[in-house]
């Protein structure tokens, strides 16, 4: 007999007729019984070599002997997710959900090995079915939660997108289960698959959008320098997502806003917005206004990183979607400025930005425009009341001629036809205290300045 006659022999002897599903299924059945009787078996004599136990570990001890019926019954459990009965699923899976409860759970990996993982993920899919939905995803964020090895069972499973679909839910319930994920999806953003990265810095935007106590318990977490340091990779498709995330968290307080100014970011936004493409561009103008509408200590690091001559730059020659965001960027750095750092603003050309604002044709901007101005030019109409008496110099009128020669008085003169009434009642204000004659007493302190 030749070789390859006697591996073809050999062949024969190993093919086994296909067997049919149903044939598969009582198989799977029968060997889940046979496990659950040896894992019962090993239990039962791992508990009676136990000595000296703690009161925690006879809580545990306890809570598995109860379970110990119940996980023989697991078959049973698996054949009644399969029912149409939404009842009996139902009925099912909090069955299922009480033995992941388990402390150390000595069953999870039979839990696993049961094939459950895609009828819970079906479950996770079906908004029409809250209560499924919902234990659904309890037993799953209680298998996450197990070793790297199960959770990387989830992972393979493609558990995890479906699990942050859920994030978006309109039921808070099934967000409260969702939160012990938070620690699991820090450490998926650590991971080599940029796929998995990505749907994950995708859920954070969505976190981040919410509750500021529950982006604080994130941020504490340890989010942000996960996310920094993401930016750094240059994986461009992670950065709309990263910085929707920054973006949210530093419209929050100054606190948070702080963060990740400590986290450096400032720098790899500079870097961005030089060199991306708009879309990110005008995310990363987004995420500076925010930082810029912070303490006067936050638009000094701002100003520090060099980031006035390129949004000036911005303002005049880019897309119209970005140079919304730059006006936001620049009218609140000088909202938030000190009168030094105004004087600052004003030695690197903000007069040329602000009529470039004056420019726009958004009425949000164009207030927010006008009371930048108005912000100026009082800044500089109160250090002349400091100086008046020790100098001619009127540093209200130099700033205004400033604003003239750069065609800032036109337009104020524009905006006082606006339709809008804030903005024309703040032009028709500018007009008449900073640009028409005006005598001593206009030099008064009003309510205004003192605001």
């Amino acid at each position: 007999m030749t070789n390859f006659q006697k591996k073809l022999e050999r062949r024969k002897q190993l093919y086994k007729e296909k067997e049919s599903p149903e044939k598969n299924r009582q198989s799977r059945y029968h060997n889940l019984i046979t496990i659950s009787k040896k894992k019962r078996e090993c239990l039962l004599n791992k508990k009676r070599q136990i000595r000296n136990l703690s009161e925690k570990d006879e809580e545990s001890l306890i809570i598995i002997e109860d379970s110990l019926s119940n996980i023989e019954k697991l078959p049973l459990y698996c054949k009644e997710l399969m029912n149409t009965n939404t009842e009996i699923q139902l009925q099912s899976l909090q069955q299922i959900r009480n033995l992941l409860i388990i402390p150390n759970n000595p069953f999870l990996d039979q839990i696993i090995e049961s094939d459950i993982l895609s009828q819970l993920i079906e479950f996770l899919k079906d908004f029409q079915k809250p209560k499924l939905q919902f234990e659904a995803t309890w037993c799953l964020t209680n298998i996450a939660c197990g070793t790297p090895k199960q959770t990387q069972v989830i992972l393979e499973e493609g558990a995890i997108p479906v699990l942050l679909e859920l994030f978006e839910s309109p039921y808070d319930a099934i967000i409260k289960q969702l939160q012990p994920l938070i620690p699991i999806l820090l450490q998926l953003l650590q991971v080599k698959y940029l796929t998995i990265v990505e749907n994950v810095c995708w859920s954070f935007s969505y976190l981040c959008n919410g509750d500021e106590s529950f982006i604080g318990v994130i941020v504490d977490l340890g989010l942000c320098p996960l996310l920094i340091d993401l930016l750094n990779t240059n994986s461009v498709n992670l950065f709309i997502p990263i910085l929707r995330c920054l973006g949210n968290i530093s419209s929050l307080n100054d606190d948070f806003t702080q963060i990740i100014i400590e986290c450096q970011v400032l720098p790899i936004l500079k870097e961005i917005i030089l060199t991306s493409k708009k879309n990110i561009r005008k995310e990363a103008c987004w995420v500076l206004s925010n930082i810029c509408a912070g303490s006067s200590l936050q638009v000094e690091k701002v100003i520090q990183n060099g980031f006035l001559p390129i949004l000036k730059k911005l303002l005049q020659n880019d897309k119209y979607k970005i140079k919304k965001q730059v006006c936001w960027t620049l009218t609140n750095m000088v909202y938030s400025s000190t009168r030094d750092q105004i004087e600052n603003l004003l030695e690197n050309g903000i007069v040329t930005s602000m009529c470039n604002v004056l420019e726009m044709d958004d009425p949000k901007i164009l207030k927010v425009g006008l009371e930048s101005v108005m912000k100026i030019l009082l800044v500089y109409e109160q250090q002349s009341l400091i100086n008046n008496n020790n100098n001619n110099n009127n540093n209200t009128s130099n700033i205004s001629i400033e604003f003239i020669e750069k065609g800032g008085l036109v337009l104020i003169e524009k905006l006082r036809s606006h339709d809008l009434k804030d903005v024309y009642k703040l032009a028709e204000y500018i007009m008449k205290r900073f640009f028409l004659p005006f005598d001593e007493e206009s030099f008064l302190l009003t309510n205004l300045v003192e605001k």
